[in-house]
């Protein structure tokens, strides 16, 4: 539960930004992703286990006034920004082929150019 729903309950969500909550809650999750649980707001800013990049941006997300903690979208938005924490392979490949149906056929042809190279890449390392 976010710090100030639990010292003054869940009307103060009306005197704050309404993402507040859920954006409190998406650091808990991240919490529970590199540490195995969630078990208080101390503890969560330890932030030891979570990669280097996102860890400024998480704990933005467990800010404990509602009014400066970051939201939910814009930590997707830093993460995805040019060398942001979400820019790895995997998540490149995934997006691709999620969208491969909406691809024009040179977009296609160079996004299998750019999954071969990568699987070549792979097999040698």
């Amino acid at each position: 539960m976010a710090p100030e729903v639990s010292k003054s309950g869940w009307d103060t969500i009306k005197r704050n930004p309404l993402p507040a909550v859920d954006a409190y809650g998406y650091g808990t999750l991240i919490c529970e992703l590199f540490n195995d649980s969630f078990t208080s707001q101390e503890q969560a800013l330890q932030i030891k286990t979570v990669p280097g990049g996102m860890s400024i941006h998480y704990k933005r997300l467990l800010n404990a006034n509602p009014k400066l903690r970051l939201t939910v979208g814009g930590f997707i938005d830093q993460g995805r920004r040019q060398g942001g924490f979400f820019k790895t392979q995997l998540i490149t490949f995934t997006e691709g082929i999620d969208s491969l149906g909406l691809k024009s056929e040179g977009e296609r042809d160079e996004f299998l150019r750019y999954v071969q190279c990568t699987c070549l890449i792979l097999a040698l390392v």
